[in-house]
């Protein structure tokens, strides 16, 4: 019995020390800590600061490459990933540019170039739109994502990976449903 229970508690210390903890992969909860970052080493998105990030995989709430990076990862790996601009927000389409007469803004607004405005598209979906040029009676506005066109660097480091509530799962299989008409 002694000599049972000796094997019992090695074989616990070798799966402990071989981070048996639970591995990303789809309909996964995970957390991490991030930063972003552009090509020119500028940062354009973080977690320092606040709380890490937690998203469930495949529920679309995320990039699918990026993802696609973190599956089999742990808790506790880190990585540093790159996606190409295709493959992160798209490249930038100047046909998604849009002239917009002056007068269907609020008197009160001051627009400027660059200032970022949200807006609500067609599908209902909120989105953020960038005033790129300000003429005589339009303001050139630029429908492209903020990051479209932009190669993405991501510093992560996996903070917790749990396997999905039944509550989180029922809300994500009712969020992929189609809606009837």
């Amino acid at each position: 019995m002694h000599k049972a229970l000796g094997f019992f508690v090695m074989a616990l210390a070798v799966l402990a020390l071989a981070g048996c903890g639970a591995k990303i992969g789809d309909k996964m909860v995970v957390k991490i800590a991030y930063m972003g970052t552009l090509p020119d080493g500028s940062e354009f998105d973080s977690s320092k600061g606040g709380d890490p990030l937690e998203f469930m995989i495949g529920s679309g709430q995320m990039i699918p490459k990026f993802e696609e990076n973190l599956l089999g990862l742990r808790k506790g790996d880190k990585k540093t990933f790159t996606l190409a601009a295709v493959d992160a927000y798209g490249d930038r389409d100047e046909a998604m540019l849009r002239e917009i007469p002056l007068t269907a803004f609020p008197a009160d607004l001051k627009l400027e170039v660059g200032m970022q405005l949200g807006t609500t598209a067609s599908t209902g979906e909120q989105m953020v739109v960038t005033v790129s040029e300000l003429r005589k009676d339009v303001a050139v506005i630029d429908y492209n994502h903020p990051l479209a066109g932009k190669d993405l660097t991501f510093a992560i480091e996996v903070v917790d990976v749990r396997k999905p509530t039944k509550d989180e799962l029922s809300a994500q299989q009712q969020s992929s449903q189609p809606v009837a008409e």
